[in-house]
């Protein structure tokens, strides 16, 4: 099963163990240093919403500051749609984008 699959599942029974399975599988580290999780509270089985930050580096390899985003996942034709919402500093929502939509279509 995917991973988006499996938390809208578990999103559908009231599953406790959400937050953990979703820290566990979603993007963290990497410049994703507070990692990721769900907002069980605006999530739906048809809609899931999840909450991350970005730690940028500057071209000296230097911390120079973070950015908040929100990743909007819903099912289509294709498996997903995703739409990541946040500042877009040095493209940086391409990257969310991708990260995110690898991990969410990950067999768990």
């Amino acid at each position: 099963m995917k991973l988006y699959r499996k938390l809208a599942s578990m999103l559908e029974y009231n599953d406790s163990e959400i937050e953990p399975f979703s820290r566990r599988w979603l993007p963290s580290g990497s410049g994703f240093d507070s990692g990721s999780q769900i907002d069980v509270g605006r999530s739906r089985s048809d809609k899931l919403v999840l909450t991350t930050s970005f730690h940028h580096m500057n071209d000296a390899g230097y911390y120079d500051g973070w950015t908040n985003h929100e990743v909007i996942v819903k099912p289509d034709w294709d498996g997903i749609s995703l739409r990541v919402t946040g500042k877009n500093w040095r493209d940086i929502k391409e990257y969310i984008y991708d990260c995110f939509h690898c991990a969410l279509n990950e067999e768990v």
